[in-house]
């Protein structure tokens, strides 16, 4: 399922361009972060029970990790130096870690892309939510308070459908990867298109 384009408040087509320093004081804080950690906490209290509701709510969790990843290009270009950057970094990745893992409740409530499919597409999601939270535990020398409210969200769901996490210092780029390639050769073999339900995490400095 392709994601939805993500327009932001200043980016918007046919709107007047704002100078950097009016775009500085209108997102250099937690404001659109917080709604999307709203949004996903709704989603988590009222899981929607039909098909068609999932499938939205599987594109609107989508829609919230690109537009965090749009926050955190925000918060790097526009912000001053000394901004306070690492708490909003922190929020930014255990929502998004949350994001995954509810996309993952959805990916298993829809069913597999066909009976040999399994769980990759879960598999994928969190294994895409777990790496946001190691990169964040990488980047900080350890987990914040709002990634370790996540970690145990994840590491549920892996446990539920037998899907193993490496400890945060082996969660690299190449096992998201391998991850990935598994999804898209089931997909292959499913007869289906490769694209896979999971954007990139949000990229992130990390030591791997």
């Amino acid at each position: 399922m392709a994601a939805a384009i993500l327009v932001v408040s200043f980016g918007a087509a046919g709107a007047r361009a704002s100078s950097p320093s009016m775009v500085a004081i209108t997102r250099c804080d937690s404001k659109n972060i917080n709604e999307y950690q709203n949004t996903v906490q709704d989603y988590e209290r009222h899981p929607p029970r039909k098909s068609g509701d999932q499938l939205k709510e599987l594109a609107d969790l989508q829609d919230i990790v690109q537009g965090l990843a749009q926050e955190r290009g925000v918060l790097d270009a526009v912000c001053a130096e000394n901004f306070p950057r690492a708490k909003f970094y922190t929020q930014i990745a255990a929502v998004e870690a949350w994001a995954y893992a509810l996309a993952s409740d959805m990916a298993i409530d829809l069913g597999p892309a066909c009976p040999t499919a399994g769980n990759v597409i879960p598999n994928q999601l969190l294994a895409s939510g777990w790496f946001v939270l190691a990169g964040s535990v990488a980047e900080n020398g350890g987990a914040a308070p709002s990634v370790q409210a996540i970690i145990p969200k994840v590491q549920t769901r892996a446990d539920k459908i037998n899907f193993k996490l490496p400890v945060f210092a082996d969660t690299s780029n190449y096992w998201v990867d391998t991850v990935k390639e598994t999804a898209k050769a089931a997909l292959i073999a499913c007869n289906l298109p490769v694209t896979t339900p999971s954007p990139s995490p949000t990229p992130i400095p990390t030591p791997f």
